[in-house]
Order: C-alpha cells, then sequence, then structure tokens
C-alpha cells in the first residue's frame, strides 16, 4: 500500500475514483480548484495508490486547516480496496498531520444514513456532533 501527497498528475485517475462513488463536483473539483486547496494545505491531500500499480489511485482524503478549523473532505476508498487499511492508513496520516499543525479539532461530514461510514470513522475516534447542525448555500451561478 502506497500512501502519498496528490501531485497534478493524478487528477484523471482522483476524479474517475469520485465520479464512481457519484462525490465528484464540478464546480469544486477542477484542477484549478484542488490546486489551489493544495497551495494553501500543503501536505494535507493525500491518495492511496494500489500496490500493483501506482498509478491506479483507490484512495483520497482531502485536509484543510485555516489555523482555527480543520476539516476532512473526500474520504473515498474504492469498493474493491475497503477492508484492506486503505482508509485507516489515509485518515490516520492526514490526521496526525493536521494535529501536528496545531488544528484544535477536526471535524468531518458524513451522511447521517451512511452506517458504514459512521461505524468506520468511530473506530478512528470521530464522534457525532450532536451540538452542531450543517449548514451551507451555494454560489449562485
Amino acid at each position: 500500500m502506497l500512501i502519498r501527497e496528490f501531485q497534478p498528475a493524478d487528477y484523471p485517475a482522483v476524479r474517475a475514483l469520485w465520479e464512481g462513488m457519484v462525490m465528484y463536483r464540478p464546480e469544486m473539483d477542477t484542477p484549478t480548484a484542488l490546486a489551489a486547496c493544495v497551495a494553501r494545505n500543503p501536505g494535507l491531500f493525500l491518495v492511496a495508490a494500489a500496490p500493483a500499480d501506482p498509478a491506479r489511485i483507490v484512495g483520497t482524503v482531502i485536509g484543510t486547516f485555516d489555523g482555527r478549523r480543520a476539516y476532512l473532505y473526500h474520504v473515498a476508498v474504492h469498493p474493491d480496496y475497503r477492508r484492506h487499511g486503505y482508509g485507516r492508513a489515509l485518515l490516520t496520516t492526514v490526521l496526525d498531520r493536521l494535529w501536528a499543525a496545531g488544528a484544535p479539532k477536526i471535524t468531518l461530514r458524513v451522511a447521517a444514513a451512511n452506517a458504514p461510514a459512521i461505524a468506520f470513522y468511530r473506530s478512528l475516534g470521530l464522534l457525532p456532533d450532536d451540538q452542531v447542525l450543517g449548514m451551507s448555500v451555494v454560489r449562485a451561478t
């Protein structure tokens, strides 16, 4: 298993993974937007590569930290590679890096109905934050 930092050449494989998992957001997941995210958060966009084919991206996680709050985005592992340690390796690596950067709290949003993901996140020490309701607004185009 290879966990490493995202490189621009990984974009097609990352996009294909996200599209296959119905988590690709064309308005936010462009090469330009991801490059800006990496520039603001160096070392926090990680990919997992298949051992037999290092060009095949089978998992991702994006960490961000603005000096006050840290967030995780696009936590994804291809279904064929789940339960083999990829998700755990990705998350423990990015969590360690966020703690080392001084993050006092790390937040992840997950669909309330996604029981397997919630159980997995709990196994890593993430707990539901019942004090907060997720809200958002989308910029009008």
